[in-house]
């Protein structure tokens, strides 16, 4: 009787270690979603954003000071610098598959909107363009929202966030 495995050959395998184990205990390999995708170049393009931000209100803030822009120098860099953080974590989660990477993600779907209508509320009065633009800031509060947090949980049901205790059991 054939015992082992047959590749390619007619002959049969020597039981060694360089047959698979078994099905249970090789690590499930989860393609990226196209929601998961887009959640990522959204986090990497307002990390991007952020950071560059920072890097102008440094460069120009000669020519900031010169108009007396508001709210500042101070304020445009350290929000710029927070954006810049909050997307990088929240891209690196989305990567990294672990279970800590769905809180960050998490934290970067609820984050960038709060910070966002804070940056809106805290800079404008009440005849500034911005709040014109209310209507569409209110939509795409929602659709940030709820596209985040529906990409969010369908990654998670299928199993895309492993925790510490799942990556031992496949690997040892």
């Amino acid at each position: 009787m054939e015992t082992g495995y047959t590749i390619l050959t007619n002959y049969p395998a020597e039981k060694t270690s360089l047959n698979p184990p078994a099905s249970s205990s090789l690590p499930t390999k989860i393609r990226m979603s196209f929601g998961v995708s887009c959640l990522l170049l959204v986090f990497i393009l307002l990390a991007f954003g952020g950071w560059l931000r920072m890097a102008l209100a440094l460069r120009d803030q000669a020519f900031i000071r010169e108009v007396n822009a508001l709210p500042g120098v101070v304020y445009l860099a350290i929000t710029g610098a927070v954006w810049g953080i909050l997307g990088m974590v929240s891209a690196a989660g989305l990567i990294s598959r672990r279970r800590w990477g769905l809180r960050s993600a998490l934290s970067g779907v609820i984050l960038f909107p709060l910070t966002g209508w804070a940056n809106v509320l805290w800079t404008s009065n009440i005849q500034s363009a911005s709040l014109i633009n209310l209507p569409f800031l209110i939509a795409l509060t929602i659709f940030w929202l709820a596209a985040g947090l529906l990409v969010l949980i369908r990654a998670d049901r299928k199993g895309w966030f492993i925790s510490k205790n799942d990556e031992e059991k496949n690997h040892g």
